[in-house]
């Protein structure tokens, strides 16, 4: 089986042109690192993958309970693969041996040009073993915890029965955990925690107060204000590598367990990076896949006040309150629109003004939008206003010109398909592997 594996990387390596995927033999342990071409052009061309990396791994993903783990960053247009990197084993030195062959097939300009000294932040789940490999191949990272993970973590400590805490004071425990965690101040973060070892509640469970100790050593792993000064760009939780590891179960393996570590590790470079392509395209044309959800409750459109184009004030639907929505940016103060969820307000607004094609996932700027094209097929040859919004466009620039242009240049043959579509799916058909 090994020999098959080796004979399929050396294959796709030849067909890539360059070294994209790695294995070796470690303490009798199998390790394949795989950092494809799209890959290799989100370290080029993402500044934010200088900044923070996010880590997560999942395991029985093949018949013999091999390992994965997947590294990305953040952009406009979600979570962007940077590497990922398959193991037999979870131990540290394992895991360390894995990160450390996935960096010797990475590009000179890996992580945005900061190449062997990594992101700036790496973020993690509360794994020891994983965040100490990362110290061994990248010193010069900082590493921190989830927010979710460590209190997730707690609430699993709080409910144990070993622990000794009743159901009913659980969630003043958790309370008192959360206030140092959202601490605005370092100041503020020692007075809470001194008030949360000195509370009525939890100083009549001395485990609680000994685990909250050791918790509170590690604080500059998840304290919110110890990491004021790090480019997490808001980045609290690790949401975009646990949204991407579902894609790979649902999507990538169907839920199914690859039959053999051959197979899963081609399902990689070809269903993961095909996915990716596909959804960067979609992308980069403003065409989002996603659907909005219809939300739960009913507002009536009666009293709805257009302030602006973009500007709507919503009556509640079962108070007297009224709520401000913003269909440009997708935000509404309700409670459920503050916590980013699309709520009942926005659709009323939406269903009202006939915006039921508006689509808020859109990507702002030509120039973002471009740039997902070219991580998404490797090409630079697009006329740099060719994705302007109508109104961007100068008067004088013949849309249809450029795209004969940018057709010519490829190549390629005008196909049926091709000839009925609009000019930006034309260039995109066009460059998209046959």
């Amino acid at each position: 089986m090994l020999c098959s594996l080796q004979a399929s990387i050396d294959a796709y390596n030849e067909q890539q042109g360059e070294v994209c995927t790695q294995m070796k033999q470690d303490d009798n342990q199998t390790i394949i690192a795989i950092c494809s071409p799209l890959m290799k052009r989100v370290h080029a061309l993402v500044r934010h993958s200088a900044e923070i990396v996010f880590i997560d791994s999942s395991g029985s993903c093949d018949r013999t309970n091999s390992r994965i783990f997947l590294l990305l960053t953040h952009s406009a247009a979600g979570g962007l693969p940077l590497g990922v990197v398959i193991t037999t084993s979870e131990s540290q030195n394992t895991i360390t041996a894995g990160l450390k062959l996935l960096k010797a097939i990475l590009p000179q300009e890996a992580f945005f040009g900061r190449g062997d000294l990594g992101p700036q932040v790496v973020m993690t789940d509360d794994c020891q073993a994983l965040r100490q490999a990362i110290l061994n191949t990248y010193p010069q990272t900082h590493p921190i915890l989830c927010v979710f993970h460590i209190l997730q973590a707690m609430w699993r400590w709080l409910w144990d029965a070993h622990n000794g805490v009743p159901k009913t004071h659980c969630q003043h425990l958790l309370h008192l955990i959360k206030q140092l965690v959202y601490a605005r101040s370092p100041l503020d973060l020692e007075a809470s925690y001194h008030l949360a070892v000195q509370d009525s509640i939890a100083s009549r469970y001395p485990k609680y107060t000994n685990h909250l100790a050791a918790v509170f050593k590690r604080r500059e792993l998840w304290a919110l204000c110890l990491r004021s000064h790090l480019p997490t760009r808001g980045n609290n939780t690790n949401n975009f590598v646990e949204s991407a590891m579902r894609i790979v179960k649902d999507q990538i393996f169907y839920r199914l367990k690859a039959d053999n570590i051959t197979q899963l590790v081609d399902f990689i470079p070809t269903r993961l990076e095909a996915y990716y392509n596909r959804r960067l395209v979609d992308v980069a044309n403003n065409r989002s896949t996603k659907k909005l959800p219809k939300p739960k409750g009913r507002v009536s459109t009666d009293g709805i006040v257009k302030e602006d184009e973009v500007n709507f004030t919503v009556p509640s639907a079962s108070t007297d309150a009224t709520y401000h929505v913003n269909v440009s940016l997708g935000t509404c103060t309700c409670p459920d629109g503050s916590t980013g969820v699309f709520c009942a307000h926005q659709y009323a607004v939406m269903q009202a003004f006939q915006m039921q094609d508006n689509n808020p996932f859109a990507i702002a700027t030509s120039a973002a939008r471009k740039l997902f094209y070219q991580i998404a097929t490797g090409k630079n040859n697009v006329p740099d206003n060719w994705f302007m919004s109508v109104e961007e466009i100068p008067s004088d620039a013949d849309p249809q010109k450029q795209c004969g242009e940018a057709l010519s240049t490829e190549g390629s043959s005008a196909d049926e398909d091709t000839v009925n579509c609009s000019p930006d799916e034309r260039l995109v058909k066009a460059h998209l592997p046959k």
